[in-house]
């Protein structure tokens, strides 16, 4: 299991003040719900047009800027559609764990045009969406990290 990410930052996020819970991914991917959350992502995903134009839209951006460190190794074509699929099984997660509860995702990028759509209920989604709210965060500045203050 790559832990990487977490290696690197975990003594960043333990200087939070605020209740927090690390779950690895494949957690979600197990759970009961998940295919069938799965199922009906894809069948939102052919058949609304302001879901199916957001995601394009948020995928867009994303394939212009990286396509390019993978275009020796796979089609263009295959490369949205892998796209697709990984955002399809992120909002299946995220309407999983909205179902336990309220909660903030936080990522270190700007928030999909999507997921907002989502979570604000502008679109008829999996139920437990509308209980997420995505933000973003930034751990660091340029670069640099600072030890947090005893002081706060």
């Amino acid at each position: 299991m790559e832990t990487q990410w977490l290696d690197s930052n975990l003594k960043i996020v333990e200087t939070l003040n605020v209740p927090y819970k690390l779950v690895h991914w494949d957690h979600w991917l197990e759970q009961e719900e998940f295919s069938e959350t799965l199922r009906e992502y894809k069948l939102l995903y052919d058949s609304n047009n302001l879901f199916q134009s957001s995601l394009t839209e948020d995928l867009n951006r994303f394939v212009n800027k990286y396509y390019n460190l993978y275009s020796n190794y796979v089609s263009k074509e295959a490369f949205v559609n892998n796209c697709v699929n990984l955002l399809l099984e992120e909002f299946s997660v995220w309407s999983i764990i909205g179902r336990t509860g309220s909660y903030i995702k936080i990522y270190p990028a700007k928030s999909l045009k999507t997921a907002n759509i989502l979570s604000e209920g502008k679109i008829t989604a999996p139920k437990g969406i509308a209980n997420i709210t995505f933000a973003k965060v930034s751990f660091k500045k340029r670069g640099s990290y600072r030890e947090p203050s005893s002081t706060y």
